[in-house]
């Protein structure tokens, strides 16, 4: 990629987080005014009392070159933070792309940074993109809104959630990260990661348990009304993660 990540970052000192041991404390910080040491491995804070982070490109640029965006489409990123991972979703599909944080100062160092790009200052669980061909979202979520669904282009949209529960006295959560692609009235779903992740402020949906079963063995978002059975790994009002095939959906 050819987006420099240090521009996002600010001035240095940087803060390195170190790995999450204890949800009650959070990650730890080592200083450094050495560009060397900001390596793809490395989540850099960008708020270090909050525990708000740019997070890994080993963690989070498998998840956008599982969502495969297309010069042409139409991006959505929720929790753009800075806007570095913005700005690398801008590379790949281009210009029509838009950025929701619900951190105001955030959104002020990304739309300084991108000023051709639609930064948003908002709650994006709640925030209507409009129609998108890709969406990745960079914070936790109990469940993906149902407007995203809905927004997502019917031929093909693609959209990556970190689904999680919170830790323990921490803003942070964990989560298992999905890939989701729309077909119609279908969803696929498959497992592409997990994450300790910052959980989203303006989520108000239920904890998720993602400590049940396999989330490999998921395979399709079901968004019918059906009893919750051996099937699903996640199952919720309006949506399932189910094993079943969306074909048997």
């Amino acid at each position: 990629m050819s987006v420099d990540r240090i521009r996002f970052l600010g001035p240095p000192p940087w803060w390195i987080a170190g790995p999450v041991t204890d949800g009650a404390s959070g990650a730890t910080y080592t200083k450094t005014s050495d560009p060397a040491a900001i390596t793809p491995n490395v989540s850099v804070a960008l708020d270090r009392d909050r525990h708000l982070f740019n997070g890994a490109p080993s963690t989070i640029l498998p998840w956008i070159e599982a969502l495969d965006p297309q010069r042409g489409e139409r991006a959505f990123h929720a929790g753009c933070g800075s806007g570095y991972y913005t700005a690398i979703l801008a590379e790949l599909a281009g210009d029509d792309v838009i950025g929701v944080d619900i951190d105001e100062s955030l959104c002020e160092i990304a739309s300084d940074l991108l000023p051709d790009l639609r930064i948003v200052n908002a709650d994006a669980t709640t925030f209507d993109p409009g129609a998108f061909d890709v969406a990745l979202c960079n914070a936790g979520l109990g469940t993906i809104p149902e407007l995203w669904l809905m927004r997502m282009n019917p031929r093909g949209g693609r959209l990556v959630v970190p689904i999680a529960a919170p830790m323990l006295r921490s803003p942070l959560a964990k989560a298992i990260v999905f890939l989701i692609s729309r077909d119609g009235d279908a969803y696929d779903a498959r497992m592409i990661g997990g994450a300790i992740i910052y959980g989203a402020i303006g989520d108000a949906s239920p904890r998720a348990n993602i400590d049940h079963g396999d989330p490999h063995a998921v395979r399709s978002l079901r968004r019918d009304p059906h009893r919750a059975d051996e099937t699903c790994w996640l199952h919720q009002e309006k949506i399932c993660f189910s094993a079943r095939s969306r074909s048997a959906a």
